[in-house]
């Protein structure tokens, strides 16, 4: 499943390197206290965006390659030593069998075609290569605001409804099927202080926002005024009182399996 004109304005690629939070080096460290002791070289990252999920990869492997489908936000991705870009799909991995011992994937999960994600990724992984996929969504939740969870459902998601998506918990039976031992499940939270600003920064990114830009007559600048007015009383004024900030929850389901031998079905 996959919406790729969700992803490939220059406009949602700058929003994602620039009003993104940096959160997943934390969720990646959690992955690895949940695998075993693993030798890794070459990691892949699919569905990297902007390089967000793909730079903390370095922790852990020597040479690490983003992948993704959207050009927009390859040419906005950050770059570094050990870090390359290749503009490719989760379901056909431009890569030989076994180079990898690390794939991890983050939201991308829920708009790929997990049948051939799955075969590819079993393909380019090393027998007992690991596979971490995680999501990391905001939960529609302010710490110090518990009335906002009201705002969030009945204007925000009213106003701006969720596409379709594949958001199914990976089971011990799917990564059977598919040549993996699902070696842990788990989720977490992450309290994110931010700024009315960057929390409407954040916000113009999310897949469900860029929908109804598109399928719509909203526009950019209207549909920002419509959140700085919306989320004032929560940030404490129209764009927020200077240096005051709120914390938001974010969180997700983790999965960490390793490649078996034999492949799936």
């Amino acid at each position: 499943m996959t919406d790729d004109s969700l992803f490939v304005t220059s406009r949602v690629a700058e929003g994602y390197a620039e009003s993104r939070p940096r959160f997943h080096g934390n969720v990646l460290s959690r992955l690895a206290l949940k695998s075993p002791d693993f030798s890794c070289f070459r990691a892949l990252d699919v569905g990297c965006g902007t390089g967000l999920s793909t730079l903390p990869l370095r922790d852990f492997a020597s040479q690490v390659i983003g992948i993704d489908r959207s050009a927009a936000m390859l040419a906005a991705a950050e770059h570094a030593p050990g870090v390359r870009y290749v503009a490719a799909s989760g379901e056909g991995l431009p890569f030989v069998d076994g180079a990898f011992d690390l794939l991890s994937v983050a939201g991308a999960i829920n708009w790929i075609d997990r049948k051939l994600f799955f075969a590819e990724s079993w393909r380019v992984l090393r027998a007992g290569a690991l596979l971490w996929v995680y999501d990391g969504a905001e939960q529609g939740a302010m710490i110090e605001e518990p009335s906002y969870r009201a705002w969030y459902v009945n204007q925000y998601l009213s106003r701006f409804p969720r596409p379709p998506r594949d958001e199914r918990p990976i089971t011990d039976e799917e990564a059977a099927n598919y040549g993996f031992e699902l070696l842990a499940g788990d989720s977490y939270q992450l309290e994110i202080p931010l700024s009315a600003s960057a929390w409407v920064a954040f916000l113009m990114t999310q897949s469900n926002v860029t929908h109804a830009l598109e399928q719509t007559q909203m526009t950019a600048d209207a549909t920002k005024r419509w959140f700085h007015d919306s989320l004032g009383r929560y940030f404490g004024g129209r764009e927020g009182s200077a240096g005051r900030e709120r914390r938001l929850l974010f969180g997700g389901p983790i999965w960490c399996l390793q490649r078996r031998i034999d492949g799936g079905e």
